[in-house]
This record gives C-alpha cells, structure tokens and sequence, in this order.
C-alpha cells in the first residue's frame, strides 16, 4: 500500500472541487530517502553487522541504541518497535528527541486500528500530511492531534511469512512530504531487526526449554536419592521419639529428673533441626525459577553440597571429599543451578564406581583458588574413567552408557557452565578416573547465604 490518503479530496473540500496536488510524487526525495543513497547504504550495513555481532541477551539494547541513530538519519522526531502479543501490538522499545513524545511502553496498539489493520494486511500505514488520514479513521486523527505528529509510517515487521511487529517513525516539528521513500528504506531496516528479535526469541524458548530440562532432571536425581534421604530422615526422627519416650518416663519420677529431661529435650531439637535442613535441602534442590546470579561463599557452599551428597555416599559405600582452597571464595553464581551440575557429576562418578572394590571408591569436589577472575571446580573419581570411544559424543544428547539413563545430564550441566560464562571439560585422571572441570567468575561483593 503506496499510501493512506483518500483518493479524492482533502477533508472540508467539495467533490467538483479539483483533487489536490499529491505530495509523495511531486516532492523531491532528500539524499536519505533516495533509493541510491551510500549514507542509507553504510547504515543499513552497520546495523546488520551490528546486529550479527550482538548476542540475543543484549538485543534489546541493541535496538534501542540504534532507534536513536535511525531516527536521526531520517530527520525524525520519535520512532518505535511493537511487537505482536495475542491480543494485537505492543510497544517493547522506542526512542524521541524530547522525552514528552515518548510513547508509553507496553501501550497496545489496538488503539489504532485502522493502522493495526493495515499492518495486520502486510501493508504500510503512512501519511505526509494530517490531513491524508481518511476521515473514518477516527482514533487515528484524534492520537496525531493528541501526540502532536504531523507525518507518520508505520511498516509491518515480518519474518519467515509471518507478521511479528511493526515499527513505526513519526515527525512532530515539521511535516515529511517522501515518507514513501522513507517507507521503502524502513522495510529494510525492520528486516534486520526483526529478525535480531526472531534470534532473541528463539533464545528465550531455548532457555526455558532447558530450565525445564534441567527441572526434570532435578526431580529424577531426587528419585534416585529417595531411599538414601528416607533413611537419613528416619535417623532423626526415630531419635526424637526415643528421646522423647525418655523424657516422658524421667516426667513420672517421684521427683521428676528435670536436669535429664532438659537434656532430652535438647537432643529432640537438635534432631529436629537435621530433619529440617534436610528437608530445605530438598526443596531448595527442586524450586524451580528463572536464573539468579548472587555473591556466594563457596566454603559454605561446599558444605551445603556435601551434606546433600553424603546420605548416597554412604549408601554406595564412597569415601566424599570436599577440597576448599583458601582465600577469597565469594563466587558470583545461581545457587541451584551450580548445586545442581555438581550433584549430577558426583552422582555420575558414585554410579562409576559401582564395580570398584569396597573401601577404595573415592570422589573428591574442588573448589580451587581464584584464576583470573575465575574459581576453577572439579569432580574427580578414580573409576575405570569413560571409554575412548564416547569421548567424542560425551556431551551430546541422549548419549550415554547407563541402560536406565536418557543422556540429558551431562549436557545439562555444560549448559549450566556455559550460563556462568565457563564450559564443561573432561580430561582423564592420571592416576586413573574421570575429571569433570569448569569454572564460575569470582564475586564483586561480599557473599551471603547459605
């Protein structure tokens, strides 16, 4: 659609009044609406190289330093990206001259339905003048009064066939008579950034695809851990009952020993607060939220770890051992997600070591002394190590060498290295055994928590 401008006169004028002059035509195109132009040329190719160097975590403010760059190129006042929800347009990204022309982010578009339909159609929405907006288009003439605009285009944003957003430029100090030169020249660059947004999208699918992954992987861990954790609970619990049977008993004495009871009632909160950080231990393990980075003290951590582990250790009858280098160890990392992929890899080396004599399995986690401004970390066994001939598919998807195991484990727990800006690495031990080794970045501030 070449333009929105009724085909017969302006609003106020008689039909047998002759038809106005178009503007679009007989206005001489600027250097940035030329079809020609090397300016548009050396823009349209910093933003794709732009875009192409810029990861789908900072497209946003991609985007937003680049509406500013385009804006001014055109000679415009405010431009703006909606994108399409299931309810119709909504503004995510905008940039003015003047903060007062700033649209309201999140604004839904459906204001404008005349201009929705037009994109909805695939089809540019523009006028040079005010008075080129049909006069049915109501909440159109009443939004370019209110705002202030006196030109305007609006361009549909589509990616592999399907209408995605819109973006939208407007001119409010003076009108722009070539908005359809501007037009042609803004499909181009809405192709770039749609397709950034596309990328950043499919990101975001991604990421909640392995959230959910690395969930389910938690909940079939917990599985395996469940008779290890029920025999850990009942330890507490039957102590508790037992002390409290004796407290009862030394109640009825003829007098009551007050000092023996005091000191059962000391055991049965002792024991009732191993059952509860057992019992936090395991929800902690299986909450299941959006990524949080926070100042950990990897020797508490450690710790927390440990006791999470130790129940199976001993079941599987493996001597644990924690190697907390000294020094500074506030790590800047996601607390479930770091518990989660030393966990598995722990687990892994338990189950590696099933065919090993009793009395000489051993499985040691590292937590190494800051390098660079990263904590080096490590699960260490020294099993039969893993075949050369899975080496090269040890990180893949669904591969792996347990009969009862689906292979997302190890690729989760990569995922998560690679989230805290590391990568997951096998090397074989020399003294026999599997490595496992990434890192995570050292802390800017103090840690806290557990």
């Amino acid at each position: 659609m070449a333009s929105n401008a009724p085909a017969g006169q302006r609003e106020g004028e008689s039909s047998d009044q002759a038809p106005r002059r178009d503007r679009i035509e007989l206005s001489p195109l600027p250097p940035e609406a030329n079809p020609a132009d090397p300016g548009f040329e050396i823009l349209l190719k910093d933003l794709a190289v732009g875009f192409v160097s810029t990861s789908a975590m900072e497209v946003d403010a991609e985007i937003d330093r680049w509406l500013g760059r385009i804006t001014s190129f055109f000679g415009a006042d405010r431009s703006s990206i909606s994108q399409r929800t299931p309810t119709g347009f909504s503004v995510t990204h905008c940039w003015a001259r003047e903060p007062k022309h700033l649209p309201t982010l999140g604004r839904d578009e459906r204001t404008f339905p005349h201009i929705a339909a037009a994109i909805g159609r695939g089809e540019p929405y523009l006028f040079p003048h005010v008075d080129d907006i049909p006069p049915d288009h109501f909440e159109e003439r009443e939004a370019v009064r209110t705002e202030g605009i006196k030109s305007h285009v609006s361009v549909p944003m589509v990616v592999a066939g399907q209408i995605v957003g819109v973006m939208s430029v407007s001119f409010m100090r003076s009108e722009c008579p070539w908005v359809a030169g501007i037009s042609r020249r803004i499909e181009l660059v809405v192709t770039v950034i749609g397709n950034a947004l596309a990328r950043k999208t499919e990101a975001a699918e991604r990421r909640m695809t392995a959230r959910a992954l690395a969930h389910a992987e938690r909940i079939a861990t917990l599985g395996q851990l469940a008779s290890s954790f029920a025999h850990e609970l009942n330890q507490p619990l039957a102590a508790s009952l037992t002390n409290s049977d004796s407290a009862l008993r030394l109640l009825d004495r003829k007098p009551p020993d007050l000092a023996e009871v005091r000191e059962a009632l000391v055991d049965i909160a002792a024991d009732m607060r191993r059952a509860g950080d057992i019992v936090r231990e395991l929800r902690g393990y299986l909450r299941r939220q959006n990524m949080k980075v926070e100042a950990v003290d990897l020797g508490r951590f450690a710790t927390s770890v440990t006791r999470f582990l130790l129940p199976e250790a001993r079941r599987r009858g493996v001597d644990l051992r924690i190697d907390v280098a000294s020094g500074p160890r506030s790590a800047a990392v996601d607390r479930i997600q770091l518990q989660q992929a030393l966990v598995n890899l722990a687990l892994n080396a338990f189950q590696a070591l099933e065919g090993a004599p009793a009395g000489r399995r051993r499985v040691t986690l590292t937590f190494g002394a800051p390098v660079e401004g990263r904590f080096p970390l490590s699960v260490a066994d020294n099993g039969p190590g893993v075949p050369e001939s899975m080496r090269a598919s040890l990180f893949a998807p669904f591969a792996t060498t347990k009969p009862e195991g689906i292979g997302l484990g190890l690729p989760i727990c990569r995922n998560i290295a690679e989230a805290h800006g590391g990568t997951l690495e096998y090397t074989p031990s020399p003294s026999g055994g599997a490595v496992f080794s990434f890192s995570v970045p050292v802390a800017t501030g103090p840690a806290h928590g557990r």
